[in-house]
C-alpha cells in the first residue's frame, strides 16, 4: 500500500478502490454475498485479492486430483502405441500441473504434497471404506496429518 504522503496517493487509492469494485462485480452473486463483508475489509485490491484466493483455492478439486493419481497410477499402454500411452500420461501431468501449481511459499506447498499423499493413501482403501474416502475428499484441506 502507498504511503498517503505521497503526491499521487488519491489517484492510486481511486483506481484501486475502482478495481476492487469490478473484483465483486464479477463474483457469482451467491458467492459475493457470503464474503462481501470478508473481502470489504481488505483495503486494497492485493488484499482482496489474496482473501478470495485463501478463501477458494482448491475448492472442489481434491476429488478431481484423486482422480488425476488414480489414472496416473492406472496409466497402463495396453493396446494403446508408445505415443498414445505417452499423450494420456502428458495429459494427466498437465493437468496435475494446473490444479497443483508451485508455490513460493514453502508451507503451501507442503501442504499440497501432504494432499496429495493422502490422496495417494486413499486410493488404496478397500471398498468397504468409499463412503469415508468420499466424505474426506469433499473436504476443503484433508486432514492428512489424522491419516498418520
Amino acid at each position: 500500500m502507498l504511503d498517503p504522503k505521497y503526491s499521487k496517493y488519491a489517484a492510486w487509492r481511486q483506481s484501486d478502490c475502482a478495481v476492487k469494485t469490478w473484483m465483486l462485480n464479477s463474483l457469482e452473486p451467491k458467492i459475493t454475498a457470503s464474503i462481501t463483508l470478508a473481502l470489504l475489509e481488505a483495503s486494497t485490491t492485493k488484499q482482496m485479492w489474496v482473501a478470495i484466493k485463501e478463501m477458494f483455492y482448491n475448492d472442489g478439486n481434491n476429488s478431481r486430483i484423486f482422480s488425476l493419481f488414480q489414472q496416473l497410477v492406472n496409466n497402463k499402454q495396453g493396446e494403446r502405441s508408445l505415443l498414445e500411452s505417452f499423450a494420456a500420461y502428458r495429459g494427466i501431468i498437465n493437468e496435475f500441473r494446473e490444479l497443483l501449481p508451485f508455490f513460493t511459499n514453502l508451507e503451501t506447498q507442503k501442504h499440497e504434497w501432504e494432499n496429495l499423499f493422502a490422496c495417494g493413501f486413499l486410493m488404496n482403501l478397500n471398498e468397504q471404506y468409499t463412503t469415508l474416502r468420499s466424505q474426506l475428499l469433499s473436504l476443503l484441506s484433508l486432514p492428512y496429518n489424522l491419516l498418520l
